[in-house]
């Protein structure tokens, strides 16, 4: 069940899961031999899209992509926590920026950066460190963990 407070601010607790979702690829293998991420999951222009949990379980979290597009679009789900997310940092280390986003049709969108500006509301992309970092300490999540 979601809890209404984790929704309500830009308050996020160290054990908080992220979510990203990874789709199909046309040409780009996202996940290695080894079963952890490529770096290209965690690397975006405008900020890394991911759903936070909101005290959901996984099941929950994975269900709620899979309702907004079909679980054949999804080859997986990458998970991370807040406190991988802030020990993440780049050179200067200045940990990532979790920054809560909601949309009309998600209310769980949260989006990650490099850094971010609060009062223009824009941030940099992750570096290239960060999204490696991310990669190697993700969990795997197979689409069908969100199947009833």
């Amino acid at each position: 069940m979601t809890d209404f407070m984790a929704l309500t601010n830009d308050f996020f607790d160290d054990d908080e899961r992220l979510c990203r979702a990874v789709f199909h690829p046309s040409n780009i293998c996202y996940i290695k031999e080894n079963g952890k991420f490529s770096s290209a999951v965690f690397k975006s222009k405008n900020g890394l899209s991911v759903d936070r949990s909101a005290n959901r379980n996984n099941r929950e979290i994975v269900g709620e992509f899979i309702k907004r597009k079909s679980i054949h679009d999804y080859s997986a789900f990458a998970l991370i926590t807040v406190s991988i997310c802030r020990f993440c940092t780049r050179d200067d280390l200045d940990p990532a920026k979790i920054v809560y986003k909601p949309l009309d049709e998600n209310k769980y969108h949260t989006e990650i950066y490099r850094n971010y500006d609060n009062k223009r509301k824009i941030g940099e992309s992750l570096t290239d460190g960060q999204a490696k970092y991310l990669a190697n300490n993700a969990i795997l999540l197979k689409p069908d963990v969100g199947v009833k």
